[in-house]
């Protein structure tokens, strides 16, 4: 009566986590390979990077701050 019953929860449980875990695995490479392309594209940004020149010119404008 026993061995039935154990043979019963192993097999529910390699089915279930097998299940489980495929579920899983789905999830995770549909939600990598979302943005992947995204960050693996070789066409730059709509906005250009900031520069140092940008930076230097932005505080030669500006006042210093009062101490």
């Amino acid at each position: 009566m026993e061995t039935d019953q154990q043979l019963a929860g192993a097999v529910m449980k390699t089915g279930g986590s097998i299940f489980l875990w495929t579920i899983v695995i789905f999830i995770f490479f549909k939600r990598l390979a979302k943005g992947f392309y995204k960050d693996q594209s070789y066409v730059p940004e709509e906005e250009a990077p900031l520069t140092f020149s940008e930076v230097e010119k932005a505080f030669s404008q500006s006042k210093p701050p009062q101490e």
